[in-house]
């Protein structure tokens, strides 16, 4: 459980930014891999599946815990999000590296 909060923690604010990224701003996070972006560049809202992080559901043990963290280090975070080849998974879920700052 643990190496899941971390991994987040690293993708979400130690990674450099990359080229072929978008930027946007977390305002929501659903559950330990999931959140929702606004674009920078205006637009609507994408729902983000975190690509690598397997978090538990919320009903799962842990999983409120797990959301938890996610809000603390990514709420309000501006972040670049760059698309993974698959680019959605079965529930219609942008799947995306998220690379952060930190800063609000």
């Amino acid at each position: 459980m643990f190496r899941a909060f971390l991994a987040v923690f690293l993708v979400l604010i130690l990674a450099p930014s990359i080229t072929h990224a978008w930027p946007a701003r977390v305002v929501q996070v659903t559950d330990g891999d999931t959140i929702t972006v606004e674009p920078k560049s205006g637009g609507e809202r994408v729902k983000v599946r975190l690509h690598g992080i397997d978090a538990p559901e919320l009903i799962q043990s842990s999983g409120e815990a797990a959301r938890a963290f996610a809000h603390a280090v990514a709420l309000y975070v501006t972040v670049d999000v760059q698309e993974t080849p698959q680019r959605r998974d079965r529930y219609g879920r942008t799947v995306a590296v998220v690379f952060g700052s930190g800063q609000p």
